[in-house]
């Protein structure tokens, strides 16, 4: 049953497309290995980031940073990054449901946090831009929307030096492997200690996430359908 269910909804209208897009080179290369197409049929049109997130400034607080995190689940890789704060004078703003181990996690560490659920995208665009910094360290993602928002809302961004999230990124973040908890510490150390790093990784987010503008994005997509439809 698994079988024909993937054959007749994902499979066959794949194959039967003008053109089919994915939101990373990543994604791309999985469809392309899983599904039997090849990858001039796949176009990479990345996600853009929600027309209301705008850069506000911040005077950032040294004394006791607030972190946000958005995303709980297992791959967001939550247990960690909690690991990594421990000791470290800091909020941690956590948004998703918190399921036993993080609970766990954060009273071993004795973290100061907040949790928020069903957030509407204006509620969570004013924690962006309430946030000193975003951490997004996810083991694996299809894309990583919270890199292009944290860059849009002009806070300093630590994410994962994996695929596809680095690409995401650009230079506009402090990149660690998400495995290794004493480099996730060491990155929102620096982060918070040296404010010419900061104010860079603002200014050079600001200038990646151009190209995940919605215009930017929908033009992409008008291009291919024109495409498609001259074709």
């Amino acid at each position: 049953k698994r079988w024909l269910y993937k054959w007749f909804w994902l499979v066959f209208p794949i194959r039967q497309a003008g053109a089919v897009t994915s939101i990373s080179t990543e994604t791309c290369e999985n469809i392309v290995k899983h599904l039997g197409i090849t990858g001039s049929r796949v176009k990479v049109i990345e996600n853009c980031h929600s027309a209301i997130f705008k850069p506000v400034e911040k005077l950032f607080a040294v004394n006791c940073p607030v972190i946000l995190q958005v995303g709980t689940k297992p791959y967001k890789n939550v247990p960690r990054l909690v690991e990594a704060l421990k000791g470290l004078r800091c909020r941690l703003v956590l948004i998703g449901s918190l399921d036993e181990e993080i609970k766990q996690k954060l009273a071993e560490c004795g973290i100061d946090y907040e949790n928020y659920v069903g957030l509407t995208h204006e509620e969570l665009y004013k924690q962006y831009v309430e946030c000193d910094i975003v951490s997004f360290t996810s083991i694996g993602e299809g894309f990583g929307v919270p890199i292009i928002e944290a860059q849009a809302s002009g806070r300093p961004l630590i994410t994962s030096d994996v695929s596809p999230m680095r690409e995401a990124a650009g230079e506009g973040a402090c990149l660690v492997d998400p495995l290794d908890v004493s480099q996730i510490r060491e990155g929102v150390r620096r982060i918070i200690a040296d404010s010419d790093y900061r104010d860079q990784l603002v200014e050079l987010g600001l200038r990646n996430v151009v190209r995940y503008s919605p215009a930017t994005i929908s033009d992409q997509y008008l291009n291919l359908y024109k495409r498609v439809i001259h074709s």
